[in-house]
Order: C-alpha cells, then sequence, then structure tokens
C-alpha cells in the first residue's frame, strides 16, 4: 500500500477510524483513493515494538503496554516477555527472536535494568548491534542512579524518573500520567 499523496510506503491502517494515515506525509486517506489495480487492500501489520526493562518496574511497563495498544488503535504491537515467553520456553531464544522480529525497541532505564551483568544490557546490545537507531529510552530512575551505557545516551530520552511520585499520589492520577506519557510514546514511535 502507498499514499496516494506523497507514494509513502511508511502507511498504516487505523481500525477504529476505518481510514489509512501515511506516517510520511501526515494525511488521511481510504482505500477508494488507491488505484483501482491496487490488491493490496488488507489491513497493514502493525508496528512491532519490543519492551526491553527490569522486573521490579514490571507494573508501570505493563500498564503502559496496555494503554499504548489501546490508545493505537492497533498500529502498535508490543513484544513483551510476560506476554511472549511461555512456560518451559528457552527464554533467550524467544528475547532474541523478539528483538529481530521487532521494528523498534523501547529501553526503560532503571537502576536494576542496567546492572551489570544483566538481562536487559544484554537485549539492549543485541538491539545496539541489529537496530542502531531505532532504540528509544526512557528513564525510569534518575540518571545518575541509572548510569547507562554510553551508547544509549546519544539521544534524549523520555524522563519517567517521577512516576512513583504520581503512584503514591493514587490511582487517578497515577493513571493521568501514564496515559500522558502513552501518547507521547505513540507519536515517538510511530514519527
Amino acid at each position: 500500500m502507498k499514499c496516494p499523496y506523497c507514494n509513502s510506503e511508511d502507511v498504516r491502517f487505523l481500525k477504529g477510524r476505518n481510514v489509512w494515515i501515511c506516517f510520511g506525509c501526515e494525511k488521511e486517506f481510504d482505500t477508494q483513493l488507491q488505484d483501482s489495480d491496487s490488491s493490496n487492500t488488507e489491513t497493514p501489520a502493525p508496528l512491532k515494538v519490543f519492551f526491553s526493562y527490569g522486573h521490579p518496574e514490571s507494573e508501570v511497563v505493563n500498564r503502559l503496554k496496555e494503554l499504548i495498544e489501546h490508545r493505537s488503535n492497533g498500529r502498535i504491537d508490543i513484544w513483551l516477555d510476560t506476554y511472549k515467553i511461555a512456560h518451559d520456553d528457552h527464554w533467550r531464544a524467544r528475547i532474541t527472536e523478539g528483538l529481530n522480529e521487532s521494528d523498534r525497541v523501547v529501553g526503560y532505564l532503571s537502576k536494576h535494568s542496567m546492572r551489570d551483568p544483566g538481562v536487559c544490557r544484554d537485549e539492549l546490545g543485541i538491539a545496539v548491534g541489529s537496530k542502531l537507531g531505532m532504540i528509544s529510552t526512557v528513564l525510569l530512575d534518575k540518571e545518575d542512579d541509572v548510569k547507562p551505557p554510553a551508547v544509549l545516551t546519544e539521544r534524549q530520552w523520555i524522563d519517567m524518573s517521577d512516576w512513583r511520585e504520581y503512584q503514591a499520589k493514587g490511582e487517578e492520577a497515577f493513571c493521568a500520567y501514564l496515559e500522558k506519557l502513552a501518547d507521547r510514546l505513540i507519536e515517538l514511535l510511530c514519527s
């Protein structure tokens, strides 16, 4: 499927609104604008995003996964170990498959996830080697506490180091905070 306005192939179908959107020119269109000989009218695959995180932060990461998938109207499918690794799976192989099959990677950086040695550091090392430029980072603890590797500091991260403060304010405040961050991540991932 190509955009009828700019000919970009970076298009996605929004099921909820029943329209196509082009991420090249940001215009919406429906399939009637496509050439009559175009046989590719099926819904495109969603953007596959791998989430790397430390398990102590699993609650916030799981909630963001659910919000992003819901609020993106099917445009984003998130790979998260708790959903994609079954009992008795070879977890390192499944993680490597998930990374290799993803379009983008989001690394949630915390004291726990950046410890050395650590699985998250391994995941992000694989991602740097195979997805360079397609890695976004979210800071879950203060930068001085996280001490991320230099390769992960080349791009500006989303600073969520205050998430525990919003969680302490109660469910309503925490939910509103997460919704804003989910929208910000959707915008980042889809740009």
